[in-house]
Protein backbone atom coordinates (compact mmCIF):
# COMPACT_ATOMS: atom_id res chain seq x y z
CA UNK A 1 0.00 0.00 0.00
CA UNK A 2 1.53 3.24 -0.73
CA UNK A 3 1.36 6.38 2.03
CA UNK A 4 1.58 9.82 0.69
CA UNK A 5 4.64 11.63 2.63
CA UNK A 6 2.48 13.69 5.05
CA UNK A 7 0.80 10.75 6.17
CA UNK A 8 3.92 8.89 6.99
CA UNK A 9 5.32 12.28 8.74
CA UNK A 10 2.14 12.89 11.15
CA UNK A 11 2.15 9.51 12.30
CA UNK A 12 6.01 9.47 12.98
CA UNK A 13 4.71 12.79 14.87
CA UNK A 14 2.23 11.00 16.63
CA UNK A 15 4.86 9.02 18.39
CA UNK A 16 7.57 11.23 20.32
CA UNK A 17 4.18 12.87 21.83
CA UNK A 18 3.72 9.61 23.94
CA UNK A 19 2.25 7.01 21.95
CA UNK A 20 3.59 3.72 20.55
CA UNK A 21 4.31 2.83 17.16
CA UNK A 22 1.22 0.33 16.97
CA UNK A 23 -0.98 2.74 18.47
CA UNK A 24 0.14 5.87 16.07
CA UNK A 25 -0.11 2.94 13.08
CA UNK A 26 -3.87 2.20 13.78
CA UNK A 27 -4.39 5.72 14.41
CA UNK A 28 -2.75 6.89 11.26
CA UNK A 29 -4.42 3.55 9.50
CA UNK A 30 -0.47 2.42 8.26
CA UNK A 31 0.74 -0.87 8.26
CA UNK A 32 3.25 -1.56 11.27
CA UNK A 33 5.98 -2.91 10.02
CA UNK A 34 5.99 -0.03 7.62
CA UNK A 35 5.74 2.46 10.32
CA UNK A 36 8.08 0.72 12.48
CA UNK A 37 10.37 0.44 9.57
CA UNK A 38 10.56 4.21 8.96
CA UNK A 39 10.51 5.05 12.65
CA UNK A 40 13.51 3.21 13.12
CA UNK A 41 14.98 4.67 9.94
CA UNK A 42 15.09 1.30 7.62
CA UNK A 43 13.15 2.45 4.65
CA UNK A 44 15.30 4.15 2.27
CA UNK A 45 13.95 6.97 0.17
CA UNK A 46 13.84 4.43 -3.00
CA UNK A 47 11.18 2.17 -1.85
CA UNK A 48 10.35 -1.00 -3.81
CA UNK A 49 11.24 -2.70 -6.63
CA UNK A 50 14.35 -1.91 -9.05
CA UNK A 51 13.59 -0.29 -12.22
CA UNK A 52 14.60 -2.50 -15.33
CA UNK A 53 15.58 0.37 -17.67
CA UNK A 54 17.17 3.23 -16.52
CA UNK A 55 16.15 6.76 -17.18
CA UNK A 56 17.79 7.07 -20.45
CA UNK A 57 16.79 3.56 -21.87
CA UNK A 58 13.22 4.30 -20.77
CA UNK A 59 13.23 7.68 -22.53
CA UNK A 60 14.69 5.79 -25.53
CA UNK A 61 11.95 3.26 -25.76
CA UNK A 62 8.97 6.01 -25.27
CA UNK A 63 10.40 8.44 -27.56
CA UNK A 64 10.59 5.46 -29.77
CA UNK A 65 7.20 3.96 -29.27
CA UNK A 66 5.76 7.59 -29.79
CA UNK A 67 7.43 7.87 -33.20
CA UNK A 68 6.08 4.78 -34.29
CA UNK A 69 2.53 5.97 -33.32
CA UNK A 70 2.80 8.81 -35.31
CA UNK A 71 3.86 6.96 -38.52
CA UNK A 72 1.21 4.75 -38.50
CA UNK A 73 -2.10 4.00 -36.52
CA UNK A 74 -1.65 3.53 -32.43
CA UNK A 75 0.23 -0.05 -31.75
CA UNK A 76 -1.97 -2.97 -30.63
CA UNK A 77 -1.28 -4.00 -26.67
CA UNK A 78 0.05 -6.96 -28.52
CA UNK A 79 2.48 -4.99 -30.07
CA UNK A 80 3.39 -2.62 -27.38
CA UNK A 81 4.09 -5.82 -25.59
CA UNK A 82 6.39 -7.53 -28.27
CA UNK A 83 8.47 -4.33 -28.00
CA UNK A 84 8.58 -4.18 -24.54
CA UNK A 85 9.50 -7.10 -24.31
CA UNK A 86 11.90 -7.27 -26.72
CA UNK A 87 13.70 -4.28 -25.07
CA UNK A 88 13.77 -5.91 -21.46
CA UNK A 89 15.26 -8.86 -22.68
CA UNK A 90 18.69 -7.05 -22.89
CA UNK A 91 19.44 -3.75 -22.12
CA UNK A 92 21.96 -4.16 -25.65
CA UNK A 93 19.04 -4.31 -27.21
CA UNK A 94 18.09 -1.07 -27.60
CA UNK A 95 20.43 -0.08 -30.30
CA UNK A 96 18.28 -2.89 -32.26
CA UNK A 97 15.09 -1.41 -31.56
CA UNK A 98 15.18 1.30 -34.46
CA UNK A 99 16.37 -1.43 -36.68
CA UNK A 100 12.92 -4.04 -35.72
CA UNK A 101 10.47 -0.87 -35.95
CA UNK A 102 11.81 0.27 -39.23
CA UNK A 103 11.63 -3.49 -40.35
CA UNK A 104 8.18 -3.25 -38.55
CA UNK A 105 6.71 -0.15 -40.18
CA UNK A 106 7.56 -1.85 -43.97
CA UNK A 107 5.90 -4.85 -43.27
CA UNK A 108 2.63 -2.94 -41.99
Amino acid sequence: MMYTEDVIQNALDYIPAGHSVRESAMWHVIAYGTLWNKHKGLHSANDGHPKALTSGEESTLTLSVVKLCERRKPLTSVELSMIVTITLIGKNVLFMLSEIMHQFLIGH
